[in-house]
């Protein structure tokens, strides 16, 4: 670290150990989204994948997980989502974050963090460069003070190997704004040839400050929920996404804004938590596939399987067995357990079924 680590050091140790009544701050969420049935168990994700990341559907909040050698948690939602999180994570066979990352102290990024700190062995706890007062917040470092473990500011440009060519970078470490949304830790995920960046609540200066450093990339998650407080024009053509993630929920903002949405789709596709679900992207091989509640796309050739496909098979994420997408027991499957594919080969360590093929 730099020459004020210890300083930092001290300086949040400290406020672990003064924080004490704390109050509370509250955001709200475009479509409403019931996440109960979102789950999506580890047998979805391909066993030899280099990285799988998780966009969850927690409506209008963030929560990320980076499922590689080592799990990497980026936001836990808003305090209504602990529940989901911890059975997410728990459904993904997880016992230790390797990483667990806050972004900015906002309740709707940072509502689960202390439930993941009390639920499971963190092993690294990365904060932005502020504090804030908000129970929320407060619960949080309330939570690590209990497990004797100290927040850190990552330094800049750090990079911390996480699987096999893979690595995650930290900007924006330095910032000490009051505005909560402009100290946002920017995560920037490199596997093989592969780029995918993690924005936080980022505004518009704090995006083309770092556009630069961050380059092209291949996967961005979108800040603010499409706000129209970041994503602009400047932005995009640095970084020229070719496929974008907007985390959203019901809300009263106009998240996303369609403005936002439109200059996305000039770079490419868009995908929301609101309207898809769960999201996950995976990278495998320098190949990108991202699947959802409803249906995988190859991305690689930019096809997407659907119900009128002929070769299409749906595999139970449950049973382990795969069908035709014509038989009759895939009728009587619950979405959430369904995984769509026209490839035959995806469903490895899967049996097929006796009646329809």
């Amino acid at each position: 670290m730099k020459i004020n680590t210890f300083i930092k050091k001290l300086l949040i140790s400290l406020c672990i150990i003064g924080i004490v009544g704390c109050t509370k701050t509250q955001p709200i969420n475009n479509t409403v989204n019931d996440t109960s049935n979102t789950e999506i168990s580890e047998n979805v994700i391909q066993k030899d994948a280099n990285v799988t990341i998780h966009f969850l559907s927690t409506g209008n909040s963030d929560c990320i997980i980076i499922q590689s050698d080592k799990i990497v948690v980026v936001d836990a939602g808003d305090n209504d989502d602990e529940t989901l999180i911890v059975n997410y994570l728990n459904d993904l066979n997880v016992d230790t974050i390797d990483y667990l990352v806050s972004t900015h102290p906002d309740s709707d990024h940072a509502g689960g963090l202390d439930a993941i700190v009390s639920n499971f062995n963190v092993t690294t706890c990365f904060t932005s460069n502020g504090s804030s007062d908000s129970k929320t917040y407060c619960d949080f470092i309330n939570a690590l003070s209990q497990k004797n473990l100290s927040p850190s500011v990552p330094i800049e440009g750090s990079s911390f190997n996480i699987g096999e060519n893979t690595s995650i970078e930290f900007y924006n470490c330095k910032n000490t704004s009051k505005k909560s949304n402009n100290l946002s830790l920017i995560t920037l995920l490199t596997c093989g040839n592969k780029k995918v960046v993690l924005m936080g609540d980022a505004p518009t200066e704090i995006e083309n400050k770092y556009c630069y450093d961050i380059g092209d990339v291949d996967v961005l998650k979108v800040s603010h929920h499409g706000s129209l407080s970041a994503t602009s024009n400047t932005f995009l053509s640095t970084v020229k996404p070719e496929y974008s993630i907007i985390c959203t929920g019901e809300n009263s903002y106009g998240h996303p804004k369609s403005i936002v949405v439109d200059r996305l789709q000039q770079y490419g596709t868009v995908y929301r938590t609101d309207l898809s679900g769960n999201i996950l992207v995976t990278i495998k091989d320098d190949n990108i596939k991202i699947q959802t509640q409803n249906i995988e796309t190859d991305l690689s050739n930019q096809t997407a399987v659907n119900e009128s496909d002929e070769t299409l098979y749906v595999g139970n994420i449950n049973t382990k067995k795969y069908h035709l997408s014509s038989c009759a027991a895939v009728k009587k499957m619950k979405e959430s357990n369904k995984l769509y594919s026209n490839d035959i080969n995806d469903f490895a360590g899967y049996t097929k079924c006796k009646l329809c093929m």
